[in-house]
């Protein structure tokens, strides 16, 4: 099994939206139900802009931009490369 660098995600098959809590589970390892939490208070940014509660995205949308999750306890930020 290749050897994965933290922040690689894993391989998936190329799909034309994003699930941002599946993303956010993937690259950061918070738990599905704690981004869609996230998202709802209003605490994960993409590019500077809330999400506004929305859950998925366009790939094209997304690629070339930094996510980031400003919580309580933690504050996480990753980069959605454009592919």
């Amino acid at each position: 099994m290749p050897q994965r660098e933290f922040g690689d995600a894993p391989p998936q098959p190329e799909q034309e939206f994003i699930h941002l809590p599946a993303l956010l589970n993937d690259e950061l390892g918070i738990s599905t139900s704690v981004a869609r939490m996230e998202i709802a208070l209003g605490t994960v940014y993409i590019d500077g802009e809330k999400s506004e509660e929305k859950f998925d995205f366009k790939r094209t949308f997304l690629a070339g931009k930094t996510v980031k999750v400003l919580g309580a306890r933690r504050n996480f930020q990753i980069f959605v490369p454009a592919e």
